[in-house]
């Protein structure tokens, strides 16, 4: 007990990790853990584990070769492992608190210095991830999900709230913003570069439109479900049962369906997993279940998985744990949807109907990645690209699967981001001490010797890419041109020398101009769409 208020700020400020809604949060996610692990593996669930994996090992020896049979599960027990450690805390828990927490802050600040125009991606191609899993699921797949996902970003707090006791987590409501989780998938760090992170994904739009989205479809799956329940099971659509099949309810689970209160807002029937809780609690979890399984297949997210396997046993707070990191950092969403959109779509029932839904997928992923990468490249103050070469489809066959950054070197040796091929494999974290490096310790050591040295230039273009907030789409350019390059101009005699080289650079590599041209205070045209043609 504490005596006073006073008490408590100086004992939390010594040792504790947050805020006290941080906390509160933090203590509800780690009961859920708890609860969720002694539910599925009983009191123990280090000790369950144990025996399933000698049980295991055991029947392997049984079934043939017993040095081979056994060494063959060493590889997914492996996978297991790192997977139970990350769900459990245990990949989290540093060896070294302060560099744990040093690099992670560092990665919260690049996420929102680097990932301020990623919610253009996520608005040209979440519709059609969320088109291409209703009609996996047999659902009308003309409604419009941009739509939706807009309405229900502006809609009032009475059906946001509704949504959330429906089951539908208000994740961008915890302590990390869900647009940050999407692809950095960290949360460790101080609350100062956790609230800048996540401010950078409010205003870019990146959080709000994921949240959005995912209500608005985990919504309209709980609407569908009702609107079927009176049905018998033969009657419902093949791709209905074929969801309902892959998520364990079986025709004598579908049968109870209809039995359950349905609940109305607003007029629209609904059936929640809240609302069979009492009277058949296991169904109550395969729905739950099938509702965020299918809602993670419309607005894909990071998942545990996905970030298990990039990082594997590498611990945080050791060099090599946080090189691991970096790695990983900006690649858990390619990841996460190859593990889950790409394997839905290949466990879909029957030849036809797989080839069906993977042509579908990769057919209109490509063209809502092109689209993202033309939007990208007019809020850059470019024309759009010619898009009449084999090298812009690759890019756009990249980007479809969240792997965009490397698309770019399907167009030169530089990313987006400004850094090589060594660079982007190596994550931003490493991209950003090298630049660090070069600006001081480079520039240092070109002192010393005698050389010319760039440090102007180089601290104008390091402030530029790093600064929190700068690369928000619709105040990047403006940005760009209003102030980095005046300080340019400043900071580098030769700097109007370089832009005009820049800008031919682009037309050689790109056959693209600029529409704002850089080194100038406004644009003389606006953008050339008919050049998409390669005209």
């Amino acid at each position: 007990m504490f005596k006073d208020a006073d008490s408590w700020l100086g004992y939390q400020e010594k040792y504790g990790g947050g805020d006290v809604f941080s906390m509160m949060m933090d203590h509800i996610d780690g009961m859920s853990k708890d609860i969720g692990l002694l539910e599925i593996l009983g009191p123990n669930p280090t000790s369950t584990i144990l025996f399933l994996k000698t049980q295991l090992t055991k029947e392997a020896k049984a079934l043939g070769q017993p040095a081979n049979a056994a060494a063959k599960l060493n590889r997914p027990f492996s996978e297991f492992d790192n997977i139970y450690n990350y769900i459990t805390g245990k990949t989290h828990r540093p060896v070294s608190e302060g560099v744990a927490r040093t690099f992670a802050g560092l990665g919260n600040l690049l996420t929102s210095a680097l990932l301020g125009s990623t919610s253009i991606l996520a608005i040209a191609t979440d519709p059609n991830y969320t088109r291409l899993t209703k009609r996996m699921a047999g659902m009308n797949v003309f409604k419009s999900s941009l739509k939706q996902s807009f309405q229900m970003m502006t809609a009032n707090n009475t059906t946001k709230q509704q949504a959330i006791r429906m089951g539908l987590i208000a994740e961008n409501w915890s302590s990390v913003a869900y647009g940050q989780s999407r692809y950095a998938s960290e949360t460790l760090g101080d609350n100062v570069t956790e609230r800048i992170a996540q401010a950078t994904m409010n205003i870019s739009l990146l959080s709000p439109f994921t949240q959005a989205g995912r209500w608005a479809f985990g919504m309209e799956f709980m609407g569908f479900i009702a609107d079927n329940a009176a049905k018998p099971f033969t009657e419902l659509n093949p791709a209905f049962k074929d969801t309902l099949r892959r998520y364990g309810i079986t025709e004598g689970d579908w049968s109870k369906m209809g039995g359950f209160e349905q609940y109305d807002f607003k007029g629209a029937k609904f059936l929640r997993p809240d609302d069979m809780l009492e009277k058949d609690r296991a169904l109550s979890f395969k729905m739950l279940e099938m509702v965020q399984g299918m809602t993670n297949l419309a607005v894909p997210v990071a998942s545990a998985r996905g970030r298990a396997l990039l990082v594997g046993k590498s611990e945080a707070g050791t060099m090599a744990g946080e090189i691991t990191r970096s790695f990983a950092m900006f690649k858990n969403f390619p990841m996460t949807f190859y593990l889950n959109n790409v394997k839905a779509t290949l466990s879909q029932e029957g030849m036809q109907r797989k080839a069906s839904i993977a042509g579908d997928l990769l057919i209109t992923s490509t063209a809502m990645a092109a689209l993202s990468i033309q939007l990208r490249e007019t809020a850059g103050g470019k024309d759009p690209l010619p898009m009449d070469t084999p090298q812009f489809w690759g890019r756009a066959l990249l980007s479809s699967g969240g792997l965009g950054i490397f698309g770019d070197f399907m167009f030169s040796d530089v990313n987006r981001f400004g850094g090589g091929l060594a660079q982007t494999i190596a994550g931003p974290r490493m991209g950003f001490l090298d630049k660090l490096r070069e600006l001081t310790i480079g520039n240092i050591m070109q002192l010393a010797t005698g050389e010319d040295t760039n440090f102007g230039r180089e601290s104008v273009d390091f402030f530029g890419r790093y600064l929190p907030g700068v690369s928000t789409w619709y105040l990047r350019l403006a940005f760009e041109r209003l102030v980095l390059d005046r300080l340019r101009l400043m900071a580098d005699p030769k700097a109007k020398q370089r832009m005009r080289s820049l800008e031919r650079r682009r037309k050689r590599i790109y056959d693209q101009e600029y529409w704002w041209r850089p080194g100038e205070t406004s644009p003389r045209r606006g953008p050339n769409i008919q050049g998409v043609t390669g005209g």
